[in-house]
Formats: C-alpha cells, structure tokens, sequence
C-alpha cells in the first residue's frame, strides 16, 4: 500500500474502522488454522483482542512476560480470561548482569559495543560509526556515533540491545513454532516511522501476521475503549500513589528499559513539577523493585551509577 492509502485510512471515522479490522480478522482466520493474539497487557492489544473475541469468541491470548513488566500490567494480564504466558529462558536481571544495560537508543548500543572490541572484521562497520561513510562512499549520517555517547566506549559497564531478541522475539517465535499458531498484533503506523514503514510496504495483513489496527490512532483506541467500557491497566489513568500524582502512561513498554530515556530527562520537561520520567514513576509504583533494580550489577558498574553516568543526571533526576 502507499502512504497516501495509509493516511486515508488513518482519516476514517471510528465505525468504519472498526468495520475494517473486522474484516481484516477474518480475512485472516480464514487462512490459518490457528491463531492467536499478541497480547501484552497494553491499551493496544486489550482493544484487540477484545475485537477479535467479539468474532472468535475462544481466540487464546499470549501473553510474553519479559520479567520487565510493570505490576499494572502484571495485575491486568492476570484478571484476563484465556491468558497463555510466556517466559523467556533468560530473565532481564539476568539479561543485564551478563550483556548490559539496555541503554540509549539499539544503534547507539550496536555502535558502541563495535567500538568497544574493535576487531578487523568489523573494521568496516566501525569506520562508518566513526565517519558516517559507507565502504562504497555513501554518506549515512544517522550510523555516525554521536559525541555525546562516545565516553561509553571507555566505561567498564556493558549496554546492550539484546532484552528485545531475548525477552521479546526468542519466545514468541519459539511458541509460533512449537504450535504453528499465529498472532494478531496490536501494532499501529502512528507509534513510530519505522512501524509506518513497515506497514506501507507490507500492508495490514501478511500469511504470518495481522496488524488489524495498523491504520488506527491513539484516539481511536481510547475512543473505542469508551464505546465498548473497556478499563485499561491502572497505569494508564493519572492517580495519586501515597499522596504523590502520577500522570498516566502514553505507552507501556519493558520498566527499567532505558532506550529513549534521553527524551525523559531534558530541562524542558525536568521544568515541568508534575512531569516524571519513568524511573521516577517506578520509584513512586513499586519501591520495594526498584531499589532490587536499581543495584543489578554489570562489570562492577550499578544500574542506577550507569544511569547517573550515561544520562548526565543527579540523584533527584531518578
């Protein structure tokens, strides 16, 4: 499809939407035999999965614990009927004390961890990390090193991008085999360039997996919750929690993964009183965790000191 179809459906008013998806979820029941729904306890995939059950009313959810999950999320996925979970073979603590800490954005850690062991087989990849040129010439800006994160190279701490194959994609594929099920997502254009990409270029529906909200947007998704009386997990509602405000998530991703935590910590939104950054939300959620978190080790480096370091941060900022 073409992005100008993907904006054209995006402009859609919710009940043809809706209709589409439908339509779009039993386009694809009728060429598997089994199929299942990517459930991650998200606002997303709540909506979902409460679609497809309004057509296939005994459709299995599975439910991918990354043992990174916020207990909101944990609390919802358990009070959901029909719930498989899955658990990866190596848990996130586990993850970081041998690999990293999930740190900056996956390029910034495959650039720096090249960095790091420089060896002659990736002296191609480092030189275009270190110069932003290809072998052939081309100019890559977006695979230079930034300056910012080249003082990780010299840090005895580990970063990583590995949580996503072995806490998301290890056993999803693994369950995808073992039963030959296959998943309809939650996933939608609008979360980034690179889901809008994906989606222009394959379309909603593939013979292994169906986007059937891939057009929606994130109004739709609460206006479709108010329509049917859905309640998300608690994390997505602003609350007070022991007499401090939180505002309620936009998204709900792995807790203690700090990709893009970047964003989090400018002076813009450290200037805002009510706004906090999702450590401090999970400082405020789960006390007990996050001091557990906070003292996994990687080569002798804590996460909350790797933290501090990377993110140029005090000890109020987390």
């Amino acid at each position: 499809m073409t992005p100008d179809e993907l904006i054209i459906d995006q402009a859609l008013p919710l009940d043809e939407k809706e209709k589409k998806s439908k339509k779009i979820i039993k386009e694809f029941f009728k060429i598997n035999e089994i199929i299942h729904v990517a459930y991650s306890g998200g606002k997303d995939s709540s909506v979902v999965l409460h679609m497809v059950r309004s057509l296939f009313p005994d459709t299995l959810a599975v439910f991918n614990n990354t043992t990174n999950e916020k207990k909101e999320i944990i609390e919802y996925v358990k009070e959901t009927d029909n719930v498989h979970t899955l658990f990866p073979k190596k848990s996130f603590i586990k993850v970081m004390k041998e690999h990293g800490f999930p740190m900056a954005s996956k390029t910034v850690c495959k650039q720096i961890n090249a960095m790091k062991y420089p060896t002659e087989k990736n002296a191609t990849i480092r030189n275009l990390y270190t110069t932003g040129f290809t072998a052939a010439g081309r100019y890559l800006p977006r695979q230079f090193l930034a300056k910012k994160w080249k003082f990780l190279i010299e840090e005895p701490f580990e970063i990583t991008s590995k949580c996503c194959v072995v806490l998301k994609h290890e056993p999803a594929e693994r369950f995808q085999k073992e039963t030959g099920s296959k998943p309809i997502t939650g996933l939608m254009a609008v979360e980034s360039a690179q889901r809008k990409s994906h989606i222009t270029k394959h379309g909603y529906m593939l013979d292994s997996v169906c986007r059937a909200i891939g057009f929606w947007t994130e109004e739709d998704i609460w206006n479709y919750a108010k329509k049917y009386n859905i309640r998300f997990a608690e994390n997505y509602y602003d609350r007070w929690i022991n007499g401090v405000f939180v505002k309620g998530d936009k998204r709900s991703g792995c807790e203690y993964c700090l990709m893009g935590f970047a964003f989090e910590t400018t002076k813009k939104r450290k200037s805002d009183e009510e706004y906090k950054n999702r450590l401090q939300i999970s400082k405020i959620c789960d006390p007990k965790k996050y001091k557990v978190m906070m003292k996994i080790s990687n080569n002798g480096v804590s996460f909350r000191e790797a933290t501090l370091k990377t993110f140029n941060l005090s000890e109020e900022d987390i």
